[in-house]
């Protein structure tokens, strides 16, 4: 909780949530500051603060203020939530980042264990939940998501959380009957109608997924674009060209090697070590170059680069984007195929 708590900083924070809410950046910070003049260790005024930089496109500024703010309270649960969220949210690329955020939401933890503070200790959760998902641990990510629902019961941003969580391992029914729930509750959440109709979508209910995607569109069509439709013939003509892009070299050895286009992973797929997302763009079958060895045959049959058309198509803006997407896909695949893990990607900036 903040330290400082009066209807007058109450009102100034609700303002502020909602000004960023809306997209207006510029008042948000302002409200902020104005928390913070009232407040100086508000984490709620430092949470918003700092949103409202990475919209201006001053992450860097936000991530130094949180920062000072961890060194100038140290070892408090809710200064730390705030830097840890901050980073799950805006600098999710930087894995290291996301692994500091998890030990300092281990940290505070351990204090809001000992105040029995179960309103913080779901808030931690459900950040540790954001994180490990982030990081690919999707059941980790589930099961932090449950400790969260346990403290704060049935929310609806609790269930939301959960049946998103739910969703990235399979969990259908379970994360259907939480949306159904959310959307009892606010049936304009826009996330909601997303989830359902990706859980749809699944399912092979085409029609359903329609209504749920159009709807999420309708309430908040930055997040959640049309979309671009390609033809099989045009998909697989962006595919050729993007391969053409990938180093002489790297294509000689990828004689054997046929990219294959299939609308959404398979569950077989997704279930495997490391488990892969449901939303995933991409993949490769098989073992890599490094992973080959005479002394094992198995390990020299060909392996297959997979790219999953619908999930490509969906968030896509415009042809451009989804071109580009397809490049990247490639990309990243035929790293895998050279045998790069997900970290080596990272570190390359191609995941």
């Amino acid at each position: 909780m903040d330290r400082l708590e009066t209807p007058e900083l109450d009102a100034l924070l609700d303002e502020a949530g909602e000004a960023l809410d809306d997209g207006r950046a510029e008042d948000g910070l302002r409200l902020a500051h104005r928390a913070l003049e009232m407040d100086a260790g508000s984490a709620t005024a430092l949470s918003l603060e700092a949103e409202a930089l990475a919209l201006l496109d001053r992450a860097d500024e936000a991530e130094e203020r949180l920062e000072e703010a961890v060194r100038r309270r140290a070892g408090d649960p809710e200064v730390l939530l705030a830097a840890a969220s901050f980073a799950v949210d805006w600098l999710d690329d930087d894995h290291d980042a996301v692994r500091q955020a998890l030990d300092r939401i281990g940290d505070a933890i351990k204090v809001a264990k000992r105040r029995d503070d179960s309103s913080l200790m779901g808030d931690l959760h459900l950040a540790e939940s954001r994180a490990l998902c982030v990081l690919g641990d999707l059941q980790g990510s589930a099961a932090a998501c449950e400790r969260a629902r346990d403290v704060l019961g049935d929310e609806p941003e609790v269930l939301l959380e959960l049946a998103m969580a739910w969703f990235e391992i399979l969990r259908l029914d379970d994360a259907d009957d939480a949306l159904r729930r959310v959307l009892a509750d606010i049936p304009d959440e826009a996330r909601a109608h997303h989830y359902r109709g990706l859980v749809a979508e699944r399912r092979g209910d085409r029609k359903e997924a329609a209504a749920h995607f159009a709807q999420a569109r309708r309430l908040d069509p930055e997040s959640y674009p049309k979309g671009v439709e390609l033809s099989n013939e045009a998909f697989e003509k962006a595919v050729e060209v993007a391969l053409e892009k990938v180093p002489e070299r790297v294509r000689e050895k990828m004689k054997d090697v046929p990219v294959m286009v299939e609308d959404l992973p398979r569950d077989e797929d997704l279930t495997g070590d490391p488990p892969l997302s449901p939303l995933s763009l991409g993949m490769f079958r098989g073992h890599s170059i490094r992973e080959r060895s005479l002394m094992d045959p198995w390990t020299e049959l060909p392996g297959s680069i997979i790219l999953y058309k619908r999930n490509l198509e969906r968030d896509a803006a415009t042809r451009a984007d989804l071109v580009e997407q397809i490049e990247q896909t490639v990309v990243h695949e035929v790293g895998h195929f050279v045998g790069w893990d997900e970290e080596d990607l990272h570190e390359r900036g191609l995941d």
